[in-house]
């Protein structure tokens, strides 16, 4: 009956990860010619479930024509050659509405290594390659912008310790080609020494560290140019989003030059009004290009905004998709109004989004059409429309106590600032989306609770890597084999990801339903690796660490096989910290594994604790733990229950570092009672 339960939990998460992800999954069994499609597939396509009946045709019918061959053509590969298929391509559905779609499938072999169906599924990506072209349009943008700016301008890749990027103003201030900038760093502009004494070396990688943890440092420096001639800069350091690099941006002004530049422009005031809201704007996309997560962007920008423009009041509202406006973040008078929603096309907000342009009322204007009663003081008020690809995102507004009139210069400063807000309100919209897909995949691949063993103590943790958007590759399980038998495992697969994830399943059910005929360790893992290298053809594998605990007349026999991950410890009730098992070979790379197993027993008070490499590695370089450390710690802790020995271990591994850590970590002890 548990197992009939956690089947049916399994299938209910499965089917909340479809509904979450925007996918469905099939099967075509090729000796009946009878496919099947999920629940979330039928949706996917525009359908109700069962409105068609599933085959191979009704599904090219909805493929788009230009993708049919092309799709028909990767199912023929799956079949005949029996490799696992990755196909981005067009549908269209019932309605009209075109999608994009990613499709994987693979060949199932029987033991005679005949296919008999091809599995698969079916991912909606429309909203991701939609985010991507936006992306690219932006960035082509921003780096046209970049390039036309008035100062030097790099970006620094941190991790390879050279330039990314460098505009012309930064070859003609530091004398150099663009290609030689690409290959050097900060350190081969700069003199050995500062003026006030500091190594350039020390310096710099304090204030790159500064930007990488999210500020915005604003410095002067001294630069060396390729002719030997040293020149004092102010420099302004932000980090730029990226998932793959970390990149700072700097933006490098002669200061030495500035002076002069300044008695020059004191003729041409227009020019030097042009400049300020120049390096306004870059204030304003500073807000949108250091944050990431939604609530901490909005605050930011709306207070900027009230600084640069000199008014009481600055809020951000987003529509939901009934038109709804919501105060979602304001600075000044209507922060006490963040959460108020106003209906779709009521008071100002509404106005401006149904109109989708700016509009500007002044003196008693204001008070005629508002809806939030802080804002009936406001003698001056100024809606920008937030629009991504065609479609109303919310509204910006800032407003005024006193009577005063926005130039046209403010006003084209807002509206480009409502352009890059809209654009960063889109981006993080996707991530958190992103964020919520990987939470929910993660969470069907743990299991739901731990089971209760009389005389035990179980618990377990997980902890993501990074900031959580893709799905890790690490997993535990615990479970009864029958009333005196019990498995705990713990592994770590190659990768992240869908596929990393596709990994993690298999291995995990595969693990529970092999362990009813056959419990021991060591077998167990064979099974699991003949599995893995019959199923899978993308030479993914995974290290697993398993344990059956066996309650006997004597007492409790843990007997344990490894395959190539970090062994068990055994902390004992007097302190004393063992390691249990041998290495072994990573399951699903070799067809015959080098797997052992070795038994020990657990006494009262005894504690095992497993866990993934990632404790001791998440946040490498800068500071890895070894096995010894982690047995002094728990030396230490003897005695203590597991959730707390789980909770010390993860507090070591992320101790003394303030970012993310570069791999996930789980941990499960099982402590013996006393009687």
């Amino acid at each position: 009956m548990a197992d009939g339960a956690g089947v049916r939990q399994a299938a209910l998460l499965h089917a909340e990860a479809e509904s979450v992800a925007g996918f469905g999954s099939w099967r075509w069994d090729l000796d009946t010619n009878a496919m099947r499609w999920s629940d979330g597939l039928y949706r996917l396509f525009g359908l109700e479930p069962r409105a068609v009946e599933p085959s191979f045709e009704a599904f090219v019918r909805i493929v788009h024509p230009d993708d049919r061959d092309r799709v028909s053509e990767s199912g023929r590969r799956a079949l005949e050659e029996r490799v696992t298929s990755m196909d981005e391509f067009r549908i269209i559905r019932p309605d009209g509405v075109q999608r994009t779609v990613l499709g994987v499938g693979k060949a199932v072999l029987d033991g005679d290594q005949r296919t008999i169906a091809i599995l698969g599924t079916t991912q909606d990506i429309t909203a991701r390659r939609e985010a991507d072209a936006e992306l690219r349009a932006s960035e082509a943008r921003y780096r046209a912008l970049m390039e036309h700016a008035p100062e030097a301008i790099v970006v620094l890749d941190v991790d390879r310790g050279c330039f990314h990027h460098v505009n012309e103003n930064a070859t003609k201030l530091f004398k150099l080609s663009r290609e030689r900038l690409l290959a050097i760093g900060p350190a081969e502009l700069s003199p050995p020494v500062q003026p006030d004494g500091r190594s350039s070396a020390e310096a710099a990688r304090e204030f790159i560290n500064q930007a990488i943890a999210g500020a915005t440092p604003v410095f002067e420096w001294v630069h060396r140019a390729a002719d030997g001639t040293d020149v004092t800069c102010e420099v302004r350091l932000v980090r730029l989003p990226d998932n793959e690099r970390t990149l700072v941006r700097g933006s490098v002004t002669d200061i030495t030059d500035r002076k002069r530049v300044e008695r020059e422009l004191a003729l041409a005031a227009v020019e030097r009004k042009v400049a300020a809201r120049a390096r306004d704007l870059q204030r304003v996309t500073e807000a949108a290009l250091a944050h990431l997560r939604l609530d901490d962007l909005l605050p930011e920008l709306t207070r900027r905004l009230c600084d640069i423009l000199g008014v009481d009041n600055a809020a951000v509202l987003l529509a939901n998709e009934r038109g709804d406006l919501t105060v979602r973040a304001a600075h000044g008078i209507e922060q006490k109004a963040v959460g108020i929603t106003i209906p779709a096309g009521k008071g100002f907000a509404g106005r401006v989004m149904a109109e989708r342009r700016p509009l500007a009322l002044y003196g008693d204007e204001p008070r005629t059409i508002v809806v939030n009663p802080v804002l009936r003081d406001v003698r001056a008020l100024l809606g920008i429309p937030l629009i991504v690809k065609g479609r109303g995102r919310g509204v910006l507004h800032v407003g005024s106590l006193q009577d005063r009139r926005f130039s046209d210069e403010e006003m084209s400063l807002i509206a480009l600032a409502a352009d890059r807000a809209a654009l960063g309100i889109e981006h993080a919209r996707i991530y958190e989306r992103e964020r919520s897909i990987a939470e929910t995949l993660q969470r069907s691949l743990l299991p739901d609770r731990l089971p209760d063993i009389a005389g035990f103590e179980l618990a377990a943790s997980y902890q993501a890597a990074g900031e959580g958007y893709d799905v890790g590759g690490d997993f535990y399980d615990a479970f009864a084999v029958d009333d005196a038998r019990w498995l705990v495992v713990i592994g770590d697969v190659c990768g992240k990801g869908p596929e990393a994830a596709a990994l993690t399943a298999l291995t995990r059910y595969t693990l529970r339903a092999e362990a009813t005929h056959e419990p021991r360790p060591a077998a167990l893992l064979a099974l699991l690796n003949r599995a893995i290298l019959q199923q899978r053809s993308d030479q993914r594998f995974c290290t697993v660490a398993c344990a059956l605990i066996e309650r006997q007349d004597t007492g409790v026999a843990v007997t344990v096989s490894v395959g190539g991950h970090p062994l068990p410890l055994i902390v004992r009730a007097d302190g004393t910290v063992e390691s249990v098992g041998q290495g072994g070979t990573p399951i699903g790379m070799v067809d015959d594994p080098s797997l052992s197993e070795e038994t020990t027993t657990l006494g009262a008070g005894d504690t095992i604790i497993f866990y993934t490499d990632g404790l001791l590695d998440a946040h490498a370089p800068r500071r890895m733990l070894g096995e010894a450390d982690i047995a002094e710690l728990l030396g230490g802790s003897a005695g203590s229950p597991p959730s707390t020995l789980v909770g010390r271990l993860h507090r070591e591994a992320t101790r003394q570092s303030d970012t993310p850590a570069r791999d996930d970590v789980a941990i499960v002890a099982l402590r013996k009672l006393t009687p």
